[in-house]
């Protein structure tokens, strides 16, 4: 994988669950790609197979997905995950896990 974003790895669980984790039931890690504009705050993509870099999700219980943290490595969205999974009894789904 190469790309030209620098090495990120921001985290921002607190602020999505603002006190409120029954909202959510399990953490997600996908590879995401941007397709306009560089890192997450452009157009970005999931991308499992090239992705640019890895991000960080909690399931909604009532559905979709909040992004809680994106990292230049997905060995830190795994670490974060461990850490959202250990502090809130989530279980983790690694789509972006090589295979």
């Amino acid at each position: 994988m190469e790309s030209n974003i620098e090495k990120m790895a921001d985290r921002y669980a607190d602020e999505v669950i603002d006190g409120n984790p029954a909202l959510f039931d399990c953490i997600e890690i996908q590879g995401v790609s941007s397709v306009d504009g560089e890192g997450p705050s452009g157009i970005c993509e999931v991308d499992n197979d090239d992705p640019d870099f890895f991000s960080v999700y909690l399931h909604q219980v009532e559905g979709g997905v909040a992004c809680v943290g994106d990292f230049s490595e997905l060995a830190d969205a795994e670490a974060y995950a461990d850490e959202l999974s250990a502090k809130h009894g989530w279980d983790i789904q690694n789509f972006a896990a090589k295979k």
